[in-house]
Order: structure tokens, then sequence, then C-alpha cells
């Protein structure tokens, strides 16, 4: 199905220089799906094409279009069940039709299509004249082009739906079919009777010369391919950089419409698709999520070694459903993958399951049906582990299906499923780590003495756990894990974070309540807190918040003073380096846990299969600190005649996954 668009103002291709204004009580004889608009990124009409010799669609009262009211006009079979149809005759034949419908009021149907000489063999064109239709195609093109004000299709298109034509750079979907109203004047004795039809323009934008610019979904350099067919040879063959971006000038695209890009990891072996393309400096959303489907399949059953072979399973695919339309069905298969993504897993891994599901189907399949939806999910618990949310998956698959064929529009549909807001689930490790002087590392079964702090962050690019290409393969009841190695936990000790304080001695340090902290100074706090407890070490502290003599910004804080001559290194780095170098160790620990203990993944999960983008793990890391007194009066390097002084802090850490 195509996303139809109706002209707001119609153009006259007779003697009248002017486009007329609309009127809502027009009926119109009869309309045809003529060709394409090609149009610039602008929207700008740059050619048009006439599909002369092929199939078109021809609608009138007896084979209508949604939402156009036709006259009551009887045409000859042959306008719609030949084969082929050359619309400029269609076109001609029409009116001819209409003509002797309303000059005389002649409701018998005549094969205009095949023998146009019956319009004077009848005599009713006798005194009429008829020059106009020996080049119809060529006054059709004329007319639109440059009756158009700019050429620019919006300042025709007042009104289309929710494009705006105030508004600059916009564009239309991939599919989309323009129909503009035009009207041709009759002359009959005392009086003007103008005919209205449509004609459909099916719209294609031509891209020659721009900058086709793009991002791969994993950071990593890929070799690409460019199709502009799937079942064609390749256009191009280009590199991403390291970041997964892409550019590129094209020079012989004339539509974005079959656009594919296939990318190979040059340093692993993967293939991706992805079914977004930014073209110049406007995004374009793929709607044919078959084709991401079936690069799934493809890379589950064969891996990719063929592109024919990959249109076949286009192909395969698109024979196992019951639908409509396509857009209908592109519609049906984005609300099953965005509101199981919802819930649990990612775009990559749960679309890889719905094409599965769909290829191992042995009947035809109707997406809306509420059995197939618990069929999918069933077979995606079995393939990944069983779902908490099941229910609430069904529930809202089923009930977004429900109103997909109101009047809303696809763009709005695809906006609503791309923002879904996602289910955050919260894991607590019970794995503590110990950081500190030898960076001993402990582990116990529960977190049971009072967590001092809670550091957390609303901006997920600040606390990540990235799990890159980490994943966890279930036998029965028990996990393993597979590239733990990949693992990285990122927290920069200079960036802004939340910080809760929990325990009671945590509540007591006046400090923390000011804003703007990070780990290095909420270490630095800590340290000095620390000193100030021992009263043998002289520790001062800030009066005020105004960060004045190079101290913190924060009332009750340790000066700096104070911390250069306790320390050797400068406290400007040493604090930022040892937490850095914590992350770095907890990363290391995480790496081995996960890598070599199947209870610690067991105990994490439980009955939650794995660990999703978006979702929290929360780790518990201890921070100890030891501060040496040496006495000065000793010559002596035995242990005795130095004390020191400890602080031992528990830290939660709330990393989002990412």
């Amino acid at each position: 199905m195509n996303h139809y668009l109706f002209s707001e103002n119609i153009i006259n291709i007779g003697n009248n220089e002017n486009i007329m204004s609309t009127d809502a009580n027009h009926k119109y004889c009869f309309s045809i799906l003529a060709g394409n608009l090609l149009l610039n990124n602008s929207n700008i009409i740059e050619s048009i094409n006439i599909w002369n010799n092929e199939n078109v669609d021809f609608f009138s009262n007896t084979n209508t279009l949604p939402g156009i009211n036709f006259e009551t006009i009887a045409y000859h079979n042959s306008f719609y069940n030949a084969f082929n149809k050359d619309v400029t005759k269609l076109c001609v034949g029409s009116i001819f039709q209409s003509m002797i419908y309303f000059m005389y009021n002649v409701t018998e149907t005549y094969d205009f299509y095949n023998h146009p000489e019956l319009i004077e063999e009848n005599g009713f064109i006798s005194n009429s004249n008829v020059s106009l239709f020996n080049n119809i195609e060529k006054i059709i093109i004329d007319n639109t082009i440059i009756k158009i004000k700019d050429r620019n299709i919006f300042n025709l298109c007042t009104r289309i739906h929710n494009y705006d034509s105030s508004k600059k750079n916009q564009g239309f979907l991939k599919d989309d079919i323009l129909w503009i109203k035009y009207n041709y004047d009759l002359q009959l004795l005392d009086d003007i009777k103008p005919i209205y039809f449509l004609i459909g323009w099916k719209i294609k934008y031509n891209i020659s010369n721009n900058i086709l610019l793009g991002k791969i979904h994993q950071n990593n350099e890929y070799k690409i391919e460019l199709y502009e067919n799937l079942s064609k040879e390749k256009l191009y063959t280009f590199f991403s950089t390291k970041t997964g971006s892409y550019e590129l000038k094209i020079d012989n695209v004339t539509s974005y419409e079959y656009l594919y890009l296939i990318a190979k990891s040059t340093t692993k072996s993967e293939y991706t698709y992805k079914n977004i393309l930014e073209i110049g400096n406007k995004n374009f959303y793929d709607t044919n999520v078959i084709t991401t489907l079936a690069f799934s399949l493809y890379n589950t059953i064969d891996k990719f070694t063929n592109i024919h072979k990959f249109y076949e399973y286009q192909n395969i695919l698109l024979s196992k459903f019951m639908y409509t339309s396509v857009i209908d069905l592109y519609i049906y298969l984005d609300i099953y993958i965005y509101y199981t993504i919802a819930y649990i897993s990612n775009y990559d891994t749960i679309s890889s399951l719905l094409a599965l599901f769909i290829y191992e189907q042995k009947n035809i399949i109707d997406l809306r049906n509420i059995n197939i939806i618990k069929l999918f999910i069933e077979f995606v618990e079995n393939k990944n582990g069983l779902i908490d949310s099941k229910e609430k998956i069904i529930n809202s698959i089923w009930n977004s299906l429900q109103i997909t064929n109101t009047a809303t529009s696809i763009n709005e549909i695809f906006y609503n499923l791309q923002n879904i807001q996602k289910e955050t689930k919260i894991y607590t490790s019970s794995y503590i780590f110990d950081y500190g002087l030898n960076f001993v590392q402990k582990n116990t079964a529960n977190v049971n003495y009072p967590i001092d702090f809670i550091i957390s962050s609303t901006d997920s690019n600040i606390l990540k756990l990235v799990k890159n290409d980490f994943s966890i393969r279930w036998n029965n009841t028990i996990p393993s894990s597979i590239n733990s190695s990949n693992i990285q936990f990122l927290l920069k000790s200079t960036e802004s974070i939340d910080i809760m304080c929990n325990s009671k001695r945590a509540k007591k340090y006046n400090w923390i309540k000011e804003s703007n902290h990070s780990m290095n100074t909420l270490l630095k706090g800590l340290f000095g807190e620390m000193l100030s407890k021992t009263r043998i070490v002289p520790v001062e502290k800030t009066n005020n918040n105004l960060g004045e003599e190079g101290n913190e910004p924060y009332t009750d804080y340790v000066t700096t003073k104070s911390l250069t001559r306790s320390l050797i290194q400068s406290p400007e780095s040493y604090f930022i380096e040892q937490h850095d170098e914590a992350i770095l160790q907890l990363q290391i620990y995480y790496q081995n846990l996960w890598n070599n203990d199947n209870n610690a993944l067991y105990n994490l999960l439980d009955t939650n299969k794995e660990l999703n983008i978006g979702d929290i793990i929360e780790i518990p890391i201890n921070i100890s600190m030891k501060y040496k007194i040496s006495n000065p009066w000793s010559t002596s390097l035995d242990n005795n005649e130095q004390r020191s002084v400890e602080g031992k802090w528990a830290f939660l850490y709330k990393f989002i996954i990412h």
C-alpha cells in the first residue's frame, strides 16, 4: 500500500492560465496513477515521467480511491482490465467518456481507449476543438511544472495531512503517491462545464551529487557495499571510520527508495544492516523492516555470503504473511520489535528472533492474531530465557495493533514506536570490590553493611557499563558468559555525579549538600574528614562556598593548603588517578569474575536472562584510605615508630548498561 496524499489546489490544463482554488464539493470523473514525480531535496520538481505501456491503477465509481467522491460515470472494462495500459490513451478516453456524459447526458460506455475515433464517428465532437488531445501528455506535464509557483510541490499542496507548506526542507516518505487535481473546461452551448480528474505521481527524490552520510550501529571500521536494489550488483564499495560513520559522494543514484547498505567489519567476522540513512541534511526512515529481518535471518542461518541469496530470504519472509498492504505489514513488524525491546533485550537480538520465528512457521500467519503474539513471545523465552514482563509485552503489542488502522499518520506511528519508554531493570551485584592498598578483592554473599554513598547520574553517558560483545548463554538454568573480557566500566573522576548520603556518618558531612560534586571532590573531602578525626594532623576547613584561595567551592570542606601539606603528590591529581585506577581494577575484577564464576552471573540475573541496554547494575565498592604518621624524632624505620589512620567508605555505583 502507498501513502496517499492529495493536493489542495486544482490545475487547469485548458486555456485558463491560473490554478483554481479548492472546492470540497467537486466530484471527480476518474483517477489514474500515471508516473513518477522527480523532486530534489528542496521539493522542487525536476522532471516528470509518465508510465506508458505499463500496469497502472485506474479509479472511477466502480473502483474507488479512498476519500474521493467520483461522478456516476461508467467506463468500458477495457480501461481497467487491460494488462498494459497507455496513460495517454487512458486520459484521452476518459475525457471523451466524461464529455459525452456532461454534454449529451449519454450514459452508454464506449471503448474510447482502443477506438478513440468513435467520438467523431458518433458525431459527439464534430463542432468541437479537439487539438488538446493530440498532445495531452506534454500538456499535462508542462502545466504541472509551469503552474506551480517556483516549481516547489509544497506550494501546490497547501494542506496535506501533517505537512506544513510554511516549513522548509520537508520530505515525503519513500512510498508516497501525490494525487494532483486537474480540470478541463468543456465548452457547452451557453455555459462552460469543468470536468475534474486526478493524476497520481509516485514521489522520487534525485539525490545525485549529494553527500550520503550515515553511521553504523557499532563503533568499528567497516567495509561498506551500497546497493540500489538487492537483486543487482553493488554500486559502491567504501570504508567507514573507526567511529562507524561514513561519507560518500554519489553521482548516479536517482532515488533513495532502494538504497541498501551491507557493512562487514574489518576486524571481526560480522555483517550489519541498519535501516536509517541520512541523505544531505535530512533523515529518512526506511520502512522496509523486511530487509532488516532478512539480513538477521541470513546471519542466523547461513552467514552472509551472497547478495542474491539475501534477496531470496526477503521473498521467503514476505510469503509467510497474511496482510492487506505492505506498509501495514511493516508497521505490524515494528510493533512486535519495539514493544518487545521496551522490556527485554535490544533491536538486533529481537529482530533476529522475530525473523527466525517467522521463517519457521509452516502456515501463513496473521500478525494481528493474539495467538501469534503469544507464540512469538514463547519463542523468545525459549531462545532467550524467561520473561518477567511477558504479559505486559503481549498486551502492549495487542493494544498497539488495534489502533494502526485508524487515521493516525504513518509518521506519527513510527515516531511513537521509536519513542517507547523502555522499562528499566535494576540488578544489584552481591560481589564487593575492595579498593585500597594492594587492591585487595573480596567476595561476599550479601551486601549487609550500611552503604555510605549511592553514586548515580541522570546522564546515561556518565556512569556506563559498556557490554560490547558480551552476552550470556544459558544451559537450562546455568549461565555462562561469552566475551566478558570486552566489558568496560566507565566513570571519569572529574565528571559531575549525583550523591545520595545513605549512612548516619555520611549525612553528617554538610559539604556534600553543596551542588556539582565529582568523585574527585568527594574523595578529597572524605580524606579531609579522615585526617580531622585524628586530632593530631592539623586540618583547616573552609568558611564559605566561594572557592577562595584555590579551595573547592564548598562550605566546611578541607582546604587545599591542608591537603597539600598532607600529601606527597599534588592533591589536584592524586585522587583523580586513584579513582580512575579503582574503576580500571573494578573492570578487570568483573571481567575475571563473570568469565570464571557461573554462580556470579546466576546470583545477579536469576530469572532475568540478559543485561539489556538501558538497565542499571548496582556495583558495591569499598574504598579504603590510609595515612601514615611518622615520628620525626626517630631514626629507626621500625614500624613501631610509625602510626597510621585509616578510613573506609562503602559506595554503591549505579552503572547504566550500554
